[in-house]
């Protein structure tokens, strides 16, 4: 359980997204994000310099063990970014509280998700 949190003034109401995040929203937006993924992951250094300039005051202070990591969750290959990710399942025009708004539209592909595990962990037990 949690007993106590501290926030602190990064991300808030009324800088999402930050100023300096900005071009990258805009890659995002543009589909541009995944072209350049290679790259950044083949010179952590160059990505250290670059993705993390705008969050870090030195971003030096990154060692390359720390950058891959952060990185990769976001910058790897489709079948890397998700291990074991079976389906992609998109809600046209679903917003953040999809689950909450239209829990309809997620119920069909759960079930479909738990019963495909359940079926790899019986075979897996075999």
């Amino acid at each position: 359980y949690l007993r106590t949190i501290t926030l602190t003034n990064c991300d808030v109401h009324d800088n999402v997204p930050p100023e300096a995040f900005a071009p990258t929203v805009e890659l995002a937006r543009a589909g541009q994000i995944a072209a350049t993924a290679p790259a950044l992951m083949a010179d952590l250094a160059a990505a250290r310099a670059t993705v993390f300039a705008t969050g870090y005051e030195n971003p030096d202070f990154l060692t390359l063990d720390v950058v891959r990591p952060f990185l990769e969750p976001v910058l790897g290959t489709p079948a890397d970014t998700i291990a074991g990710a079976l389906d992609v399942v998109e809600v046209a025009g679903a917003k953040l509280f999809l689950p909450h708004e239209r829990p309809d539209a997620l119920v069909a592909p759960l079930r479909r998700h738990w019963a495909a595990s359940a079926g790899q962990r019986s075979r897996a037990r075999k």
